[in-house]
């Protein structure tokens, strides 16, 4: 979505002859294809791919390049040098963005203690970042035992699938009391979870990533503590 947002404003702003057209595969790598081919069909002068894995990106690559389309591929790789342009961000960065909020949490009180289930978008390396990211500036506090992560797990940038996924980690562990996703929908879906099941969102952490309009007024509600943008 935040992409999407990026896109459209530099579009409003410098380039009025440019037609945008998004789609979201939501972590399937065969709507991933579909959305490349009808893309194809509606004779694009570029794409933008953001690949679900390294090897189904490679069929998209070739669909794309095959069609004689210009490829620029997006925060992802692809075990083929099949492409035009890479950009790619370092997602590191918004992990280390949430283990300074998670640090500064600790920092406050040497009693506290975080156990804490992360949930990822996606299963590439990059996109993994934004967990590793947190252990990098909390490198103390996870040798001391201050922050323990009890389990993780993969949504596919789902808010449901997020939603159900803590709700069964909050029947399995319930020591856990923080949760940290890679994206503010799935953060979101979190909370849901959480207030469904009656918790204290005062003594409950959950963390997002994106700075979306909607992470922003969970902020400001109170039920999100941080995210990155």
């Amino acid at each position: 979505v935040k992409f999407q947002e990026v896109y459209e404003q530099l579009i409003n702003e410098k380039y009025t002859n440019v037609d945008l057209i998004v789609t979201n595969a939501l972590g399937d790598t065969s709507r991933q294809l579909s959305d490349i081919e009808s893309l194809i069909m509606q004779d694009c002068d570029v794409i933008i791919l953001r690949a679900i894995d390294a090897d189904s990106g490679v069929v998209c690559a070739e669909a794309v390049k095959n069609a004689g389309i210009y490829l620029v591929l997006h925060d992802s790789s692809i075990n083929a040098d099949i492409f035009d342009v890479r950009v790619m961000g370092d997602q590191g960065d918004h992990g280390r963005a949430i283990g300074q909020a998670i640090k500064a949490y600790l920092d406050e009180d040497e009693s506290r203690v975080i156990n804490m289930g992360y949930i990822n978008g996606g299963t590439t390396a990059n996109l993994q970042k934004r967990e590793t990211g947190i252990y990098e500036v909390c490198a103390e506090y996870v040798e001391n035992g201050r922050l323990n992560t009890l389990i993780t797990g993969v949504a596919d940038w789902s808010a449901d699938t997020a939603m159900a996924m803590a709700e069964d980690w909050l029947n399995t562990y319930p020591e856990m009391n923080c949760i940290a996703a890679a994206s503010d929908e799935m953060a979101i879906g979190v909370i849901q979870a959480l207030e469904g099941a009656g918790v204290d969102m005062d003594e409950f952490l959950v963390y997002g990533v994106d700075g979306t309009e909607a992470g922003q007024s969970y902020i400001r509600s109170g039920e999100l503590d941080a995210t990155s943008y």
